[in-house]
């Protein structure tokens, strides 16, 4: 059975206690986790997550810092990481025997060991002001990769978002639109090209691009033993620069152009296969991560409170709704700078039938 962990961004305040969301894939099952030993306003909601066989490492959304909390298999809270140099927290990642944090706000990298949780700064960039909207980072051939919004060579002028090597900038996939979500498998390096709906891939020994178009807003990726899991939005929500304005975004393919719609999808081959909507228990899917979980023991042990977050989510969401009854829409640009709506001359492969299938 694969169970999957989600976390959900940009929450209301009657919801920011039920930012996870665990699901069975195989039974079509989903429900919300009731975080509220950890998670409390201000805060804003969950973003990167990483599932490891010990542990699950939850990147908490908070307007200025935020912090990393260590939660057991069975998401019961073990520890809780801060920092002074932590600045809007997005991804975390395995990094060899290390765990990497990325600071977006501030444009850092951290690390830390699992055993002693201690905190040291890998990398920083020239300007701590978030002008590149870092949000993931990977490891190949023991070369660090970033993910970001703007390349650093465009000294934040917007452009097009694209992943690259850490020390020599050089450009592994350009081209990206609002880009989140790096996932290695079988030697290929895959991401999200989020507004233009897009899977988007580079094979390690190629270097060949391929793309396969999945449609809405993309944010959240992880590999299954049938191919990926994905999260997908009619529309995104949230932008700490415009505030609460509508982002719509091209759907139509997918669910026939609602206006408010959550789904995880499931790729296999080259396609898109069954959607499981989410609609219900959150809007807004920042990062997906498969989990050693035990689904049964968790929903039995937390059915009645399962019921009740339910009920307090949708109020929640209810209250979004209303705010965004009467916004503008407003084109995807990114969070912190003005993007250039045409792709960037490095890296934008030609189109493709898509990736192939990790094996």
């Amino acid at each position: 059975m694969v169970t999957v962990l989600l976390s959900l961004c940009n929450l209301k305040r009657n919801g920011v206690r039920f930012p996870l969301i665990v699901g069975s894939l195989d039974r079509r099952r989903f429900g919300l986790v009731d975080c509220a030993s950890w998670i409390a306003p201000p805060d804003t909601g969950v973003t990167g997550l990483l599932a490891t066989e010990e542990a699950i490492y939850v990147c908490v959304q908070g307007h200025e810092s935020g912090r990393v909390v260590v939660l057991a298999p069975d998401l019961s809270l073990r520890a809780v990481i801060t920092d002074d140099r932590f600045h809007d927290l997005h991804s975390i990642k395995r990094l060899g025997d290390e765990i990497c944090v990325v600071s977006t706000g501030n444009s850092r990298l951290f690390t830390f060991s699992p055993d002693d949780l201690v905190v040291r700064e890998l990398w920083a960039f020239e300007h701590a002001d978030g002008r590149l909207h870092i949000n993931d980072v990977g490891l190949h051939d023991g070369r660090v990769h970033v993910l970001s919004h703007v390349h650093p060579r465009y000294d934040g002028q917007g452009r097009s978002g694209a992943v690259w090597d850490l020390e020599s900038r050089e450009v592994l996939i350009g081209g990206l639109k609002h880009p989140h979500s790096l996932v290695e498998v079988g030697g290929t390096l895959h991401c999200l090209s989020s507004a233009a709906g897009q899977l988007v891939s580079r094979d390690w020994a190629s270097g060949a691009i391929t793309k396969l178009k999945l449609g809405g807003y993309l944010r959240g990726l992880a590999a299954t033993d049938g191919g990926f899991v994905v999260g997908q939005s009619s529309t995104r929500f949230y932008s700490r620069k415009r505030g609460p304005k509508v982002n719509p975004v091209d759907l139509d393919a997918v669910v026939g152009n609602p206006k408010f719609m959550s789904f995880l999808g499931e790729v296999g081959g080259r396609r898109l296969g069954r959607r499981h909507n989410l609609t219900h228990l959150g809007l807004e899917i920042y990062d997906v991560v498969t989990a050693a979980i035990d689904y049964d023991a968790l929903v039995e042990k937390n059915s009645a409170q399962l019921r009740a977050q339910s009920l307090y989510q949708r109020i929640a969401e209810l209250e979004r709704l209303l705010d965004l009854q009467d916004a503008d829409p407003q084109p995807v640009v990114d969070e912190e700078w003005d993007a250039d709506p045409e792709d960037g001359p490095d890296g934008d492969g030609p189109d493709a039938s898509g990736p192939p299938t990790p094996g």
